[in-house]
């Protein structure tokens, strides 16, 4: 289902809703509400942020406990930027459940105590989940970008693709431990750990577009201070384009020198550039071979 506000989309997908549908089918309705309200206000502030930035969301495709941002212009979002776009959704709930707490204390904010509570907890679990390091959580992708700078972007994005995964499978095996012990079932736990499952394994397919972001900021970098820091790597012809930019870092700009035979003859000498373009033109599983 797609809604639209202000022509920008909030898509729901099939376990968004039945985590809804789950929260009403327990009579939680004020439960249901709250999120509701919390995480659409989570998701506007990253909207509201990205739009100051420059850069104009296309969709936002709702989940339980968040949401994936769709960027349009996303080569105008620098490292920076992303990590205080995906920040500010967390810092937004947690504004929320503090600013609740003040009112409720000067006796501004006179509601049932349920609501008050209700709003707190809400929030502070939207926030504090989504500042796991773990992708397709926000401090995922926070940790993603700091470690890019130190590993390239692609082995990043495998770590904290792990990171997601190997939460899902904590939160679906004990689900299953709390079956065994309780005899009880808790859908909730088996809804997140597939969420975040799912989730992050959409986020591993688009790392390579998200390279080529990379280095198209790299020209940006090199025009606006004049210089960037420089870095060979040495590779065979035979080797996957994939494996070899996965090991390329936002701080450098890439020279590679093709090697061929048992001598480790120079066949040829390939800019970064050069590499993604030919990839791009050849394909997802081409090699350096392929290119040159």
């Amino acid at each position: 289902m797609i809604l639209k506000v202000n022509g920008l989309k909030f898509r729901t997908t099939f376990l968004f809703m039945f985590f809804l549908i789950y929260l009403t089918f327990l009579n939680r309705f004020l439960d249901v509400v709250v999120f509701l309200i919390s995480m659409f206000l989570h998701e506007i502030a990253h909207a509201v942020t990205a739009w100051g930035f420059g850069c104009k969301i296309d969709e936002i495709e709702l989940m339980p406990f968040g949401g994936v941002a769709r960027i349009k212009n996303m080569f105008a979002m620098d490292d920076l930027t992303e990590a205080i776009v995906a920040l500010v959704g967390p810092l937004t709930n947690f504004g929320i459940a503090i600013s609740v707490i003040l009112l409720k204390n000067n006796q501004i904010f006179l509601s049932d105590a349920s609501v008050i509570d209700t709003i707190v907890r809400a929030n502070i679990i939207l926030a504090v989940f989504n500042l796991l390091p773990v992708l397709p959580l926000d401090g995922g992708r926070v940790l993603k970008l700091y470690l890019a700078s130190f590993i390239g972007y692609g082995k990043a994005v495998d770590i904290t693709v792990f990171g997601g995964k190997l939460l899902a499978a904590v939160l679906f095996f004990g689900g299953f431990l709390m079956f065994y012990y309780n005899r009880t079932i808790n859908p909730l736990i088996f809804l997140l750990s597939g969420f975040l499952f799912y989730a992050a394994q959409k986020e591993k397919r688009f790392t390579g577009y998200k390279i080529i972001k990379s280095s198209s900021l790299k020209k940006i970098k090199i025009k606006k201070n004049g210089c960037l820091n420089i870095k060979t790597l040495a590779v065979i012809s035979e080797a996957p384009v994939k494996e070899v930019i996965q090991r390329f870092s936002p701080k450098n700009y890439y020279i590679l020198v093709v090697i061929e035979g048992d001598n480790w003859n120079v066949k040829k000498i390939v800019s970064e550039t050069e590499l993604i373009e030919g990839w791009v033109e050849k394909g997802f599983n081409a090699k350096i071979k392929d290119i040159i």
